[in-house]
């Protein structure tokens, strides 16, 4: 019985701002990435003084709720090895950004595709040393499934099944931009994307999802990538004429019957909701996360963020 009270204390005798950095500072120990205070100060609900955020993390110090290392914070007390790992992250990031312009050129240049963003660990500005770069890809209205089965077909044939640099596993049609997974790890994944064809597409999904801001307020994205312009695009043009017709419908819902069938039977061991939010698949909407790293994430935040609160120094 002593531990519920404590973490009832604990939620007593934190402000809402020390309990807000706990909370990001919980989701990222998730992936031991430690956060610098301008971080977090952009990561926030509501626009704090830079002032304010260092006492608040010193009041949280003084009770061994998180821990600093050269300038950056955590709730784990790993924070200097975690920083290392965070430095060696950032530079895998940087050649995969060097390969980044040629493959989102690429991505933009298949017919239907309306907006390209790049998710994940590296719109985050780090990646593992064998990591992939995730796509979020939004697509003409009821061309959804033709547009992710053309890229699939792609990296079959030409990139030999590779994921490293071509990675897609999300796509909206512009006309269903809502995501209606409500929690901090998609409205996290949201603010963080980094446009890389047609930005105002990416934009517009953004502000279709207002409710993000209730978990981060006014987040800017610090990073950039040079995007280039889209050029002519006449192969794109023409395959859009084409296939913008019945025969682009028929194939369009074709598409997403064998995709789902192969998914049904892949993922067989599924329940009906799993498969439903780890592999969302109506005409305008596709995710594919069999892994359920959402859950896994929010599951694994909670658990960091309830031990430190037990720490708490009475």
């Amino acid at each position: 019985m002593k531990r519920p009270l404590k973490n009832q204390f604990a939620h007593a005798v934190l402000s809402n701002l020390q309990h807000e950095l706990l909370e990001k500072l919980a989701y990222f120990a998730v992936f031991k990435h430690p956060l610098r205070a301008s971080e977090l100060q952009n990561a926030l609900r509501n626009y704090y003084s830079y002032e304010r955020i260092a006492q608040a993390l010193l009041h949280l110090q003084s009770q061994q709720l998180c821990f600093c290392f050269d300038g950056h914070y955590s709730v784990l007390n790993s924070v200097k090895d975690d920083l290392s790992a965070r430095l060696s992250n950032e530079k895998n990031a940087a050649r995969y950004f060097q390969k980044l312009p040629f493959y989102a050129r690429l991505i933009g240049a298949f017919p239907f595709v309306r907006g390209v963003a790049v998710s994940g660990s590296l719109s985050k500005g780090v990646i593992h040393a064998d990591g992939d770069i995730d796509y979020f890809i939004i697509t003409a209205h009821n061309r959804l499934w033709l547009t992710r089965m053309l890229l699939i077909l792609f990296k079959k044939v030409f990139l030999f099944n590779s994921r490293k640099y071509f990675c897609v596993n999300y796509f909206v049609s512009e006309k269903h931009l809502e995501i209606p997974d409500k929690n901090l790890f998609t409205a996290t994944e949201i603010v963080t994307l980094l446009p890389v064809y047609k930005p105002e597409k990416v934009k517009e999904f953004i502000e279709a999802n207002p409710w993000h801001h209730a978990f981060y307020g006014h987040f800017e994205q610090p990073i950039s990538v040079k995007i280039h312009p889209a050029g002519k695009q006449r192969v794109k043009r023409f395959g859009e004429w084409i296939l913008n017709n019945p025969l682009g419908d028929v194939l369009d819902i074709l598409s997403m019957h064998i995709t789902v069938w192969r998914w049904h039977i892949k993922f067989k061991t599924f329940s009906r909701s799993k498969f439903d939010l780890t592999l969302r698949s109506t005409r305008n909407v596709s995710k594919h996360h069999p892994r359920d790293f959402q859950t896994v994430v929010l599951n694994r935040q909670n658990a960091i963020k309830t031990a430190a609160e037990q720490r708490l120094d009475f």
